[in-house]
């Protein structure tokens, strides 16, 4: 499967996901920002103790790249609240302002 994504450089760069690629859902996450780089770990609670936690992932970004990442995950989950938002309002379930 591949797609064109933005490139920082400008135009499309066609990206190919491999075949093979892992699907991971982590419920916790630590960040670290240094001078040159952004640390994301992320990992899940333990089950069985809540109170206690594993880190499976780091994640190294430059300062520029967590930045894209950070305005397109907020793009993201704010057009996702928009569209849960309208379809409370369509069922009235949601005051509106």
């Amino acid at each position: 499967m591949s797609r064109d994504v933005l490139n920082p450089g400008g135009g499309a760069l066609r990206v190919q996901a491999d075949p093979d690629l892992e699907y991971l859902y982590y419920d916790i996450f630590n960040v670290y920002v240094g001078a040159e780089e952004v640390v994301l770990e992320l990992g899940n609670r333990h089950r069985s103790d809540p109170e206690s936690a594993v880190v499976h992932q780091r994640v190294v970004l430059s300062p520029g790249t967590a930045r894209k990442l950070a305005n397109t995950l907020g793009k993201g989950l704010q057009a996702m609240e928009e569209k849960i938002r309208s379809a409370l309002n369509e069922a009235g379930k949601y005051p509106a302002n």
